[in-house]
């Protein structure tokens, strides 16, 4: 702005250093990029909806997921593109209103309706975040058709083993990787005084021995990881609380390019413990 100093009009100027401030600008822009090419290449469907659950945005990922174009899919919600199944709406609005308090929903498995028709089984986690002042929600689905083919392939193999288990003198389990225990036989149960109701609040590790628990984990992740094991000693706890000493092999259940569970037999040698230690 001008000055008047003397008889002479000069031009005073303020210059500041703003280096530091672009210097951050510029961190701020590669990080947004670095994050807008994460979120664009997920491997997984990542959109963000607001919380009418109408879409905001979303990646290639969603787009194949959905057979729907990004334009297709910005500010509609999932009613009006008919994405999920009548009987599994309540189940999305009810992920809707938790956000809206803001918590997270999921993992929820959903069957998804694309475009030209066809069904895609998703497992969906959401959580809210706050951009730019306004609360949307992250989506992450999951395409889980090969989990879902496993886990029918191996349903149906168990069942057409079951009448084989069943008459044989062992025990056998069959277990998930995340320890439940899909299948057992009935002596299995007869063994250890459970019933098939009994069945799907147990997990593996709420049925063996305190003293065994962590000998037993190391050998349930080495079988996960694809490893056969022999000559296995173990110590389970009936349903009244009897401890019950087995030995047995333990064998990784392979489906689709994975172990998808563990096959066990196992006898009951508690009393051949017994008498081993009264004679010592």
């Amino acid at each position: 702005f001008p000055v008047e100093i003397g008889k002479q009009t000069l031009v005073l100027g303020i210059g500041r250093d703003i280096t530091e401030r672009k210097r951050a600008e510029e961190a701020l822009r590669e990080s947004e990029e670095r994050l807008k090419i994460l979120f664009e290449f997920a491997p997984d469907a990542y959109y963000l909806n607001d919380l009418q659950g109408k879409f905001v945005d979303g990646n290639k990922a969603a787009e194949e997921i959905t057979g729907y174009t990004r334009e297709e899919l910005i500010g509609k919600n999932m009613l009006e593109l008919k994405l999920l199944p009548p009987e599994q709406i309540a189940k999305a609005a009810a992920a809707l209103a938790r956000h809206a308090h803001g918590k997270h929903a999921g993992p929820n498995e959903f069957a998804l309706n694309r475009k030209d028709g066809s069904q895609v089984p998703v497992e969906i986690r959401a959580f809210p975040v706050e951009i730019k002042g306004q609360t949307l929600v992250l989506g992450i689905a999951r395409d889980i058709s090969e989990r879902k083919r496993a886990e029918e392939e191996m349903r149906e193999s168990e069942e057409r083993y079951r009448n084989l288990f069943d008459s044989t003198h062992d025990m056998v389990q069959s277990v998930a990787p995340d320890g439940r225990l899909v299948f057992v036989n009935q002596v299995w149960l007869e063994t250890l005084g459970y019933t098939e109701a009994d069945l799907p609040s147990l997990n593996l590790f709420d049925i063996i021995h305190p003293e065994s628990l962590s000998h037993c984990q190391e050998l349930f992740s080495r079988v996960m990881a694809g490893e056969s094991l022999d000559h296995v000693e173990a110590t389970f706890v009936a349903k009244d609380g009897r401890p019950t000493v087995v030995e047995g092999h333990v064998t990784p259940r392979l489906a689709g390019g994975g172990v998808v569970a563990t096959h066990g037999f196992f006898r009951d040698i508690t009393e051949r413990k017994r008498a081993e230690e009264e004679r010592k």
